[in-house]
């Protein structure tokens, strides 16, 4: 088929393709590829392919579409590509932040694979609490940061008392051995506060509950929580601590 010539349109790039799979090179800090995403594109792949050209830069490196590439190259298909010069880890971002495709698990890897100390220490403290993401966020920078979740996805991430964080998670993994559910948001923000309590004690509060490693159950609302813990925190005393 001709193709029709059209007023106001601008050729910016050419698509290109090739079999030769070597030439393509990964980011640096992107993200690590989903089975997911890949089985997805795979199944659609057997249904029909499509010509769906990958983003690559001067140097092959994917700038979008490395799960299509590893599918091409499992199916051995011509890989279709575009070449854009001066795309890299930033391009990457801004386009899957703008498709909503990364989670902020992916933005820490990927700062964090690029040596950037205060993600490889979010990236530790994840692997060593099992804590999710937004729940580290609070812990390592503070739940009232304005615009905290932006700095963590721009890459400006700071950590300005981390050492306190690694304590407070300890205490909260020390309650972990009477309530199972410890890693919850709630929860983990309920600490928060009581940690900013002037009659809190955390030895006593752990003594207590040991003499009732039941009575801490499930709550919803960091007010529930909070009344809980003051039952458990004034058993059998004398001088009562309000919480709330």
């Amino acid at each position: 088929m001709q193709t029709i010539a059209s007023p106001g349109i601008k050729t910016i790039g050419e698509i290109q393709s090739t079999k030769n799979y070597d030439l393509f090179q990964d980011v640096l800090g992107n993200r690590k590829m989903c089975p997911h995403n890949l089985n997805r594109i795979r199944v659609s792949m057997l249904i029909k392919p499509l010509m769906s050209p990958i983003l690559v830069n001067e140097f092959f490196q994917v700038i979008d579409g490395q799960h299509r590439l590893a599918i091409w190259k499992e199916m051995n298909l011509p890989v279709y590509f575009i070449t854009v010069e001066g795309y890299g880890i930033n391009e990457v971002h801004q386009m899957n932040e703008n498709m909503k495709h990364w989670n902020l698990f992916d933005f820490v890897n990927s700062y964090a694979d690029q040596g950037i100390e205060d993600y490889i220490l979010f990236r530790d403290f994840l692997k060593k609490y099992g804590f999710a993401v937004r729940e580290t966020l609070a812990l390592l920078v503070g739940e009232n940061k304005k615009y905290a979740e932006r700095d963590l996805k721009r890459g400006d991430l700071k950590i300005v008392d981390s050492a306190n964080a690694f304590k407070l998670a300890d205490q909260i993994v020390e309650v972990g051995q009477y309530y199972k559910q410890y890693q919850r948001r709630t929860f983990i923000n309920t600490m928060r506060h009581l940690f900013n309590h002037k009659d809190y004690n955390h030895s006593f509060f752990v003594h207590q509950l040991s003499k009732q490693p039941s009575a801490l159950t499930n709550c919803f609302t960091i007010k529930n929580y909070l009344l809980i813990i003051e039952d458990i925190y004034n058993f059998q005393t004398r001088d009562k601590v309000r919480f709330y």
